[in-house]
């Protein structure tokens, strides 16, 4: 989640997620996001905290599924 961090900081208005299959939790499927080691809930939190510090544009989100 740094990389979208950093990119966010920096001024970037489009981010590709690729959403993989996770695990199951309670009964629900979990997302991941990236390379498999976060969540996609995670990927999403940090994109909200951070899409509009540098940049008050639309930030463009494509999901790779």
């Amino acid at each position: 989640m740094k990389a979208y961090e950093v990119a966010l900081r920096m001024g970037v208005r489009f981010i590709e997620i690729d959403i993989l299959d996770g695990t199951t939790k309670d009964g629900q499927l979990v997302p991941l996001a990236c390379n498999g080691t976060s969540t996609l809930d995670e990927a999403l939190e940090t994109i909200k905290r951070h899409a509009f510090a540098k940049s008050e544009y639309p930030l463009v989100i494509s999901l790779d599924v």
